[in-house]
């Protein structure tokens, strides 16, 4: 079973992030965090486009893009701001913050799911 929050630290190496992250956890991108503290993300895509005799020499640091107003949304973000920024920014994903601090990770998947059980139990507009 995998983990629901996986991160990086700056200093994992390329190679690290293939072996024991991609490979092992099967997830497309990974926040970068470093004491708790949200610095970025990293990428599959991004990975590839580093030849891959670097790896062991180039860290998570050298990739991670900068977190934005466009990957992120607060915990207290209703499903519809989230389906909104994801729609705009075309992410699947966002990264939950509370004061720079990643507390998880919001999955279109996942939000789908929600909303779907959410209609089950609403009343009919018969």
């Amino acid at each position: 079973m995998k983990p629901d929050l996986v991160t990086v630290t700056p200093s994992v190496t390329l190679s690290q992030l293939m072996d024991d992250y991609i490979y092992r956890y099967h997830y497309e991108m990974f926040p970068v965090v470093d004491g708790g503290k949200l610095l970025g993300v990293v990428t599959v895509d991004q990975l590839k486009e580093v030849p891959r005799e670097e790896w062991s020499r180039r860290t998570v640091k050298d990739l991670a893009r900068t977190c934005t107003e466009g990957n992120t949304i607060e915990p207290d973000a209703d499903a519809t701001r989230a389906l909104e920024k994801m729609s705009k920014e075309g992410n699947s994903r966002l990264m939950v913050t509370d004061h720079g601090r990643l507390v998880g990770i919001l999955a279109l998947r996942d939000l789908l799911k929600f909303l779907a059980i959410k209609m089950d139990f609403e009343p009919s507009e018969a």
